[in-house]
């Protein structure tokens, strides 16, 4: 087990450990994490992994309330306001797509960036996934 220890800031609360197998916190977050905050498809976990892999710390299942409702996303970089989210079979439906883009446009209005991954292009791009995201927290980073 490969344990990474490294601190987020005070505002949005201390990370203590990162392992490959999850999160140790020290309970300032639990407003913002589901009480099961670790991936739940096969690709998640292989997204997650690869960021880790690639020194990209996420928040897996990510909970936070907008004025309107609250949201879950598949990961987020809350520093940069960054969201990722893996789209299964279930998300080529007229309906889902129509609340997928729903939510997208919500986020946006909040600040934050949606990037969406189908769930073969994770499983077979991973590492092409995680440029993705590297690319896109460089960009913000630069605003």
């Amino acid at each position: 087990m490969k344990t990474i220890v490294f601190a987020r800031s005070k505002k949005q609360g201390w990370l203590t450990k990162v392992t490959d197998i999850g999160y140790t916190y020290n309970g300032s977050l639990s407003h913002n994490l589901q009480n099961n905050s670790r991936p739940r498809t096969n690709s998640e976990k292989v997204l997650y992994e690869a960021l880790i892999a690639a020194n990209l710390f996420s928040f897996p299942q990510y909970k936070f309330k907008l004025k309107e409702k609250t949201i879950v996303v598949d990961f987020a970089f809350p520093r940069f306001k960054l969201a990722i989210e893996c789209d299964g079979k279930n998300h080529n439906t007229t309906i889902q797509k129509a609340r997928d883009e729903t939510r997208d446009k919500l986020l946006w209005l909040y600040g934050w960036r949606v990037i969406r991954f189908k769930d073969d292009f994770i499983l077979t791009n991973v590492k092409e996934c995680v440029e993705i995201v590297r690319d896109e927290i460089k960009v913000i980073a630069l605003i």
